[in-house]
């Protein structure tokens, strides 16, 4: 008894306890389901897409029960989502699969910031991706001109993808690596996104409001620093 109401109160559901089932909504199905897990006191549990039913607002709230139970009852955790923002939120270590089997596995900040492929890439959000083509030790893409010194060996004239984030991209009035117009501006809380049409090329721009300040039709450099460009295969 004394587990039950421990478990129950960490997941605010003691006053679901006496409640039918079939009265509860689709968050409290989804914390009672769990608090039979943690009352048996199971050292493993498999979450196989917890809070993909759930409306935004229970999603939320449920994430910081699974946090509170995971650090109050120590119990290891597997936890399956094709929300990257959840495990991000979630994970200690994260592990992504394609097509059941594992392309990288590691802290959520290091596969954000050093994807291995340009699966990854993609699948956490790198907005930026274009083709190239490998000349001499280079790369040349179309609008933005020709990178050096990436890391990576390629042979001349393979065809390569050039990824990087929206967040690494800079944007100045003083002449930089490319020159480009700004297509639309959005505000997201603290953030500042912006698109920019450089020749056939849209970069996209995401920096914090004191950053970046455009405005619509405006001509605008970019930059993106080398080290935060990757280089991907074509196949």
């Amino acid at each position: 008894k004394r587990r039950v109401e421990e478990v129950a109160e960490v997941l605010d559901i003691k006053h679901l306890l006496k409640r039918e089932v079939h009265g509860l909504s689709g968050g409290e199905q989804q914390r009672i389901a769990l608090a039979r897990a943690l009352v048996v006191g199971v050292k493993v549990m498999l979450l196989d897409e917890p809070l993909s039913a759930l409306d935004p607002y229970t999603s939320k709230r449920l994430r910081g029960f699974l946090r509170e139970v995971h650090e109050r009852f120590s119990s290891a955790t597997i936890h399956v989502t094709h929300d990257f923002d959840e495990a991000y939120e979630r994970g200690d270590r994260v592990a992504v699969m394609r097509s059941g089997e594992i392309e990288q596995v590691g802290k959520p900040s290091e596969v954000v910031e050093s994807p291995l492929s340009l699966f990854v890439a993609e699948f956490v959000g790198w907005d930026n991706i274009f083709k190239g083509k490998a000349e001499k030790g280079a790369v040349k893409v179309y609008g933005l001109g020709v990178l050096g010194n990436l890391l990576g060996h390629w042979a001349g004239g393979s065809e390569v993808y050039v990824a990087f984030r929206a967040e690494d991209v800079e944007v100045t009035n003083d002449e930089g690596l490319a020159m480009g117009v700004v297509e639309s501006v959005s505000v997201r809380g603290l953030l500042c996104e912006a698109s920019i049409r450089v020749g056939d090329l849209v970069v996209k721009a995401r920096r914090p409001l004191s950053e970046l300040r455009c405005s619509v039709g405006e001509k605008v450099w970019i930059n993106i620093p080398k080290s935060r460009i990757k280089v991907f295969p074509s196949t």
